[in-house]
């Protein structure tokens, strides 16, 4: 994947990659400043589960770095995107409670994930199509918030998403909005 680079006079200098096991530290503290309802066993699996989830091909992380910050402080923002089961997908719409990652976290404790594998995720790529849910997500609450539109930040985090999706065939697509509200796109 190509870095997607932005730079403004006001010394900002984004980059849009895709992210790895090294970078869930930081991507854990931004999510954790969202302060969404997990139970105290769940807030702390996360990093177990998205490791997991990232080393079987599982969970797709994209972020976005300020290259003009310090090391170790450059992730300003992040989004994962996991690929579920038909029958998870129908539930998101229908019946589940608000904050599909803290449900996915519930499940994985208990061992119910209804998260496609990487040979489940091609097979599916070629055939129908997947199921795409957008569940985890996380940004510096200094200037890089989403509802701040007329950042570079936002063309940003668009230009990022759309590159992950470039070669899926999705047939669905799940967001959880901070508000709790299911949104289908």
């Amino acid at each position: 994947m190509h870095d997607q680079r932005a730079k403004t006079p006001d010394g900002i200098n984004l980059m849009a990659r895709k992210g790895s096991a090294q970078d869930l530290a930081n991507c854990y503290a931004l999510h954790e400043s969202l302060r969404l309802p997990y139970a105290k066993t769940s807030r702390h699996i996360l990093p177990e589960m998205w490791r997991t989830l990232l080393s079987n091909g599982a969970m797709q992380l994209f972020l976005v770095e300020d290259r003009a910050r310090p090391a170790g402080s450059r992730i300003v923002s992040f989004n994962a995107s996991v690929f579920v089961t038909d029958e998870f997908c129908s539930q998101a719409r229908l019946t589940l409670p608000p904050y599909l990652g803290v449900e996915l976290a519930r499940r994985y404790l208990s061992r119910q994930l209804p998260v496609l594998n990487r040979e489940q995720v091609a097979c599916a790529n070629a055939g129908d199509g997947l199921n795409v849910v957008m569940c985890f997500e996380g940004w510096a609450q200094d200037g890089f918030a989403p509802e701040n539109k007329s950042s570079r930040f936002a063309k940003n985090k668009v230009r990022r998403f759309l590159l992950s999706c470039a070669a899926i065939a999705s047939r669905n697509f799940l967001q959880t909005r901070l508000d709790g509200k299911h949104r289908n796109g």
